[in-house]
């Protein structure tokens, strides 16, 4: 049981580190570690850079090497120093070119592929999702228009497809670029570190053919395998509880529900979830636990636990961050085996650079980034705090403690120096790829490691157990508790306000960088107090909370609404002092509302306050479930319906809300709703007999300006005068393309004097819009802005944009986006008359 337990760390903490240094010098005595690090900066950089910078960056690295060789070579130890920086230089260039074959060569000659349509042939490797009306897969394209090819590649079939792992298939597909996907999170650098360089669309199922449902290809076989040792656990287990124990000990992760993916998100436990060094030691130590017990001998067992670990590596889907684990893990075997030492620093860069070797996408991968930092801070942070340890163990063994009591007191410690050392190494790729922060991460980890310890073991003992149907009951009953202890725990203090700092300040990014780079500095060179490593975090900490409070003092009271369209769906994002009011105009697709949460991201917020629906459509049942179980929500208002179909929708999102534990407030349609304490929001909506779409008016009113958007054909409805009112007052008006087709021209008796900013969402409003000649002397004051995307207008105190004024007089603006000097002719132009 003793190994079980070293799974929490690795066995690479316990007796494998090097003597004792009185430095910190990471490098000291370590040049294949060096030369690693430069192929891991250099892989890094290339991933980042233009194939031109490339050539830019080896054309320095060699002129450099030179320079050096030059330099060394008038020491005494000139040859030693010029051998290690002709490595490093190599090893540099190296990680350049993979990298420029890779993205420079490989991904932009099959990006000359998207946009057109072609015959592919190829391999499903998985599915990826399954809707109600599509079907998403990961496939092996072999043959293009009749060529060989050997790209990865993702399928969306826009209905729903028979297609499984492991079948051959040939299809007419349109070929796309990767980006947004609306039934995925992932990004488009998610998708290239996952080694696609295109996506294909099918539009019919007389498109695609199946050839061969036989084909055998070794990872579908594991993926099958992986899949019934799943439905194993969750039919034993059973409820979210079972697909927890799938998801940690078989890596699949694609089973839990968005809320509890939330939840461990929010509470800074998501690498709990995900395949790593943690998960991968404790299995294989679990079952040199048992070789041992077997009398199997040191050098046997080492042979088949490096054959174990592959093993495993391979069932969950060779995962970035396990293979990492692995790799570490089969190098401790390897020096085992020839009676050596294995140096984790050592055996991380070697890890590391083995994959982006074999896999050069895999640089972009934010879980091997995470995985390999962090587990560079626990070393750094168990090597630094070694001599604090020791005179504790000390002090505890002076006293009268237990045994026990003091092992865990030490194991307390270790685990809380180990949780700060990873927070502070992966700091600046939680800044980059996530925007923000946990404050509970410190108690998660000391509450959920032992938790995700005690589980996985108890998912060896179900397996263990399959012939024993009673011993088999019993793990499974003990997985179901551990599982719903740990669920409650994340769900509870994810609920809870503010658990989440965000990262999206301008100077958040400032102080970070900074930090890590005092950090590594101090790490690489002779540092003789090592407590000196505590300034920096400090220093960060200190900084952040200074310039929090200042920029909170200095924003209080604003407002900032952002207008968000994508074809006739229009959302508005209201933020302040990190609150956020979404308003949904849309059809109700899960896309706007992605849209929405990325431009609050932007904005700094970590949880939504009010999601508020302006009319009812039936997708909103499906997309509202969607947020409310993948972001804290904390109210949803909802219109009061006006016929039973809308009432059974209300009724549905009423459920809905009740179970993710978000309060439900039904509004009466132009009735005054109070925001962030002193705003005041209006939100109304009418039909028009010759269309079952509402047109919509909302208006805003805050601090120092009012906002008025008004859909379309809102002239034939009863809400015109209404409209006519709220624009006559306000600063700045979106005219937006919700509702009915506008068919007839339309206008606004008064306009108001100090005018802002006017949108026009489409050029079918511009020609209907009519104006007269003193209405263009006011447009002309303002700023004229054509189907924009984002808009984004501030309220409270701030001025009303008085730069971008005098940018769109001087004619310095975007001709797609603004009218400027030739407003009037353009504006004639586009008028009925």
């Amino acid at each position: 049981m003793r190994k079980v337990l070293k799974g929490v760390w690795g066995e690479t903490f316990f007796k494998k580190f090097p003597p004792r240094e009185k430095h910190m010098q990471l490098f000291h005595r370590r040049l294949l570690a060096l030369v690693c690090a430069a192929f891991i900066a250099a892989s890094l950089l290339g991933f980042c850079i233009e194939a031109k910078i490339k050539y830019a960056v080896s054309v320095i690295i060699v002129a450099a090497a030179l320079f050096c060789a030059v330099f060394f070579s008038l020491g005494r130890l000139g040859k030693k120093k010029f051998a290690i920086t002709a490595a490093a230089s190599a090893s540099a260039l190296l990680g350049l070119l993979l990298s420029f074959l890779y993205f420079d060569v490989c991904y932009m000659s099959a990006q000359e592929l998207c946009g057109i349509e072609c015959e592919i042939e190829g391999v499903v490797l998985e599915r990826r999702y399954t809707g109600t009306f599509s079907s998403g897969y990961s496939v092996r394209i072999e043959v293009i228009d009749g060529r060989k090819a050997g790209y990865k590649a993702i399928l969306d079939c826009e209905f729903v497809s028979d297609l499984q792992p492991g079948h051959a298939f040939s299809a007419r597909a349109v070929t796309e670029e990767l980006g947004y996907l609306s039934y995925s999170t992932s990004d488009k650098r998610a998708q290239i570190a996952q080694g696609f360089v295109f996506r294909c669309v099918v539009s019919a199922d007389t498109d695609l053919e199946i050839v061969d449902e036989d084909r055998f290809v070794l990872s579908v076989w594991l993926s099958r395998l992986n899949r019934k040792v799943t439905a194993l656990i969750e039919s034993a287990v059973g409820g979210e509880e079972g697909r927890l124990a799938a998801a940690m000990a078989l890596g699949r992760r694609d089973l839990l529900s968005e809320s509890t993916l939330r939840d461990f998100r929010r509470t800074g436990s998501s690498h709990v979830l995900a395949l790593s060094g943690m998960h991968m030691t404790i299995m294989v130590g679990a079952a040199g636990f048992v070789l041992g017990r077997l009398g199997v001998g040191r050098g046997v067992r080492c042979v088949l636990l490096t054959g174990f670990t592959l093993f495993y590596l391979a069932l969950t889907g060779f995962h970035l961050s396990a293979a990492r684990a692995a790799i570490m893990l089969v190098l401790v075997y390897a020096a085992h085996i020839m009676a050596a030492q294995a140096d984790p620093i050592t055996s991380l860069y070697l890890a590391c650079s083995l994959i982006i070797a074999v896999s050069p996408s895999s640089v972009a991968d934010a879980g091997l980034l995470l995985s390999f930092f962090a587990t560079l801070g626990l070393i750094v942070g168990i090597t630094a705090s070694r001599e604090a340890l020791g005179h504790l163990t000390d002090k505890l063994n002076g006293r009268p403690v237990s045994a026990l009591a003091a092992k865990a007191l030490r194991y307390l410690v270790t685990l809380i120096i180990t949780t700060l050392s990873a927070t502070l190494a992966i700091a600046i790729f939680a800044w980059l790829f996530f925007g923000e922060l946990s404050v509970v991460t410190l108690l998660a980890n000391i509450v959920l490691v032992p938790a995700a310890t005690l589980l996985l073991a108890g998912v060896l003992l179900f397996l263990a157990c399959q012939g024993v149907p009673a011993a088999a009951g019993i793990a499974a009953r003990l997985i179901r508790l551990v599982s719903r202890g740990m669920l409650d725990f994340c769900a509870y203090f994810s609920g809870k306000e503010y658990a989440v700092v965000t990262l999206r300040y301008a100077f958040a990014g400032v102080i970070i960088i900074a930090m890590t780079v005092a950090l590594a500095v101090l790490c690489v060179i002779r540092l003789r107090r090592k407590w000196i490593m505590l300034l920096p975090p400090v220093a960060a900490a200190a900084a952040f909370s200074i310039c929090l409070a200042v920029y909170s003092s200095a924003n209080a009271g604003n407002l900032s609404l952002t207008y968000l369209s994508e074809k006739k769906n229009e959302m508005l994002l209201l933020t302040s002092q990190g609150d956020a009011v979404i308003c949904d105009i849309s059809d109700g697709s899960r896309s706007n509302i992605g849209l929405a949460l990325a431009s609050a991201d932007r904005e700094g917020v970590s949880e939504i306050q009010v999601y508020m629906l302006t009319h009812y459509h039936q997708k909103h049942i499906a997309s509202t479930e969607w947020l409310l179980m993948s972001e804290i929500v904390r109210e949803l208002w909802l219109p009061e319906p006006r016929d039973e179909r809308e009432y059974g929708v209300m009724l549905s999102l009423v459920y809905i809300a009740g179970e993710q534990g978000c309060k439900t407030v039904v509004y009466k349609p132009g009735t005054p709703l109070v925001v962030f304490g002193s705003g005041v929001l209006v939100a109304d909506t009418a039909y028009i007999k010759r269309s079952t779409h509402p047109t919509v008016v909302l208006s805003l009113e805050y601090g120092d300006g009012k906002f008025t958007y008004v859909g379309t054909s809102m002239q034939e409805s009863s809400l015109y005068p209404a409209a006519s009112e709220h624009i006559a007052a306000s600063r700045d008006i979106v005219f937006g393309t919700h509702g009915p087709v506008t068919k007839t021209p339309f206008s606004y008796d008064t306009l108001p004097r100090n005018i802002g900013t006017v949108v026009f969402a489409s050029d079918e409003i511009i020609a209907a819009f009519k104006y007269t000649p003193e209405q263009e002397d006011l447009l002309s004051e303002a700023v004229l802005v054509r189907s924009p995307q984002v808009r984004r207008f501030s309220y409270g105190g701030a001025a009303p944009e008085p730069l971008l004024k005098t940018l769109v007089k001087k004619g310095l603006n975007n001709p797609q986006n603004f009218y400027q000097a030739g407003l009037r002719p353009m504006l004639r132009k586009a008028s009925p008359e």
